[in-house]
């Protein structure tokens, strides 16, 4: 005990907080310790948080390749003991629809996790934890959704790093204090989704031959699809509502998927045990029991955007229709497709689908990319308000590091903000009266305080979240966008003067985009510097209008939008010989 406390303690996360005495005077295991972005700076620029690894960016790529290649080494394996676990016979690809979006997920994150704290333990030797209580059945998820609400919190994280330091035997005190995992409780009206799910079941498996589920298009448009298809939509994603099940503590022992080759791999096949979600274990054949009894028996052609990830019945049952020969089509969900220089999701998609819709771009290297016109992008035009306000669009990253896409991850989101500040220093006086600051909500629940930091810094009069991203359009001439993403997209697919900018490393793009954010440069509508988008916005200021109907700038959004925004007049004709092909 002496020895410990002439030691300095390291606080893992914003919970401690609650945990501890003299909070301000520790030391500090990454910036996710801090939600207010002034404390954080105030304490990074004091050197009492420690230095994150993927702040190197040729790490960051380096350990992008080694997981990727551990993930798919893994997954050849996991073929055959999770056939053997439930008495099947299936392919690879099988199980690389169903466990692979969690499994890819669950070792970048655990290797983030591990080494921060191995980086901090290298570089520090003189320092001890606190650890917390917590069971083994708090670790354990029902299913990937579950993880996925979860694994970016306080309590899971305290969890995961505390595995982390017993592994690798760093002192440490136990506290007489109990962890409890918060997992978001879903927001939607579930009497609403019970109401179609009863119809639903009771539709007759016809008009089913090409079977639509969570296609991320507006609802009319949907529908104007399906009636061309003559199918029926699933509209409502089936609630997976199991009784508890128990932990099987004796087949999670004996679960080996690989042959570890270092430290890290070798906690890496102890946390697998401890943390695969039940719905791949326990739970798998009642599932696979309900999803195949939900979902269309006879279907030949599956289509979805977004429930190939988190929607576990419905990758089994797709998962189960591809192996008996049915085709898998996804379609490009949001922007950073195309676009980003890492996409992990992206080539998850890829890998699994017979095609992959996007929204205009190709990849040469795989047959199976197909651009088509996008139905999700809103396409009634938005008129620019003369002298109206100037939207910017911010965006948001959770504490931690989730996922692997070109982006600020875990504390370089403070960069991010602080070079938005750095774009309102640098414009005309007169023009911050027009500026409206329109925040992601996603920022309050992954627990930045994003708005504290505005107000701080004297915007808070800014601050407009209250009305619609299209409201906001109709009363602005201007809409800027500070990040890889679908609003970029959406606002220059609607021809709306919008001006791009984000700092050199914040969102890499990937090479063969790289030519057209040149002509977008080029033209003045994309910055590589907070400081070069604001002398632009304070040069076009008076005359927006001139600007952005300038040949240079028509042609530049023209050929931008032809890629990565496709548009047709016969794009509903274009997805149904695509989906009936």
């Amino acid at each position: 005990m002496n020895e410990i406390n002439k030691k300095k303690l390291v606080i893992k996360t914003l919970l401690e907080k609650e945990f501890t005495d003299l909070y301000e005077s520790k030391y500090y295991l990454g910036s996710w310790c801090f939600n207010d972005l002034l404390v954080l700076d105030k304490n990074l620029k004091a050197n009492r948080v420690h230095n994150y690894h993927w702040d190197n960016k040729d790490k960051f790529k380096k350990d992008f390749a080694y997981l990727d290649n551990l993930y798919n080494k893994i997954l050849a394996n996991s073929t055959k003991i999770f056939n053997n676990l439930h008495n099947l016979e299936r392919d690879e690809r099988y199980w690389r629809i169903i466990l692979g979006p969690w499994l890819k997920f669950f070792i970048d994150v655990l290797f983030d996790r591990y080494n921060s704290i191995e980086t901090l333990q290298t570089s520090n030797k003189n320092i001890f934890f606190n650890i917390y209580k917590y069971s083994k059945d708090e670790i354990v998820t029902d299913h990937f959704h579950q993880f996925y609400e979860t694994f970016v919190t306080d309590s899971w994280n305290e969890m995961v790093f505390s595995e982390c330091i017993k592994f690798k035997e760093i002192d440490y005190l136990e506290k007489n204090i109990y962890l409890k995992t918060k997992i978001p409780k879903s927001s939607k009206k579930d009497y609403l989704k019970k109401i179609y799910i009863f119809f639903q079941k009771r539709t007759p498996h016809l008009f089913t031959n090409i079977t639509t589920v969570s296609s991320y298009m507006p609802f009319l448009t949907l529908l104007k699809l399906q009636y061309k298809l003559k199918q029926i939509p699933m509209i409502v994603e089936p609630k997976i509502n199991l009784k508890k099940i128990n932990i099987n503590n004796k087949k999670r022992d004996a679960l080996k998927l690989f042959e570890p080759k270092n430290d890290f791999e070798l906690f890496l096949t102890d946390q697998l045990k401890k943390h695969l979600p039940k719905i791949y274990l326990e739970s798998f054949s009642k599932i696979r029991d309900f999803s195949l009894a939900f979902y269309p028996k006879n279907t030949q052609t599956i289509f979805t955007s977004t429930a190939y990830q988190a929607n576990d019945a419905f990758k089994i049952w797709s998962a189960e229709k591809v192996y008996q020969g049915a085709k898998l089509y996804i379609g490009q969900h949001g922007g950073t497709f195309g676009i980003s220089a890492i996409n992990q999701t992206e080539n998850h998609q890829i890998k699994i689908s017979d095609k992959f819709f996007t929204w205009g771009w190709n990849k040469r290297s795989h047959k199976n990319v197909i651009p088509l016109p996008v139905l999700k992008l809103n396409k009634t035009k938005r008129k620019y308000k003369k002298n109206g306000n100037i939207l910017l669009i911010l965006g948001c990253v959770p504490r931690y590091f989730y996922n692997f896409f070109s982006m600020p991850i875990a504390g370089q989101y403070k960069n991010y903000l602080f070079n938005q500040l750095v774009f309102l220093e640098n414009l005309n006086k007169n023009l911050l009266n027009k500026i409206k600051i329109r925040e992601d909500v996603s920022s309050r629940a992954w627990g930045w305080k994003t708005e504290s930091l505005f107000e701080e810094k004297g915007f808070k009069n800014n601050l407009d979240n209250k009305k619609s991203i299209y409201k906001q359009l109709e009363q602005s001439s201007l809409c800027i966008c500070t990040h890889n993403g679908t609003v970029m997209l959406e606002s220059l697919s609607l021809n709306f003067p919008t001006l791009i900018f984000w700092e050199k490393g914040h969102y890499e793009i990937r090479k063969e985009a790289v030519h057209d954010f040149d002509i977008l440069k080029k033209a003045g509508i994309f910055h590589d510097s907070a400081e070069s988008a604001a002398r632009k916005v304070n040069l076009i200021s008076k005359d927006i209008y001139g600007w952005w109907n300038s040949k240079e700038v028509k042609t530049a959004v023209d050929a931008f939008v032809k890629k990565y925004a496709l548009t047709s007049k016969n794009d509903l004709t274009i997805w149904k010989n695509n989906l009936e092909g």
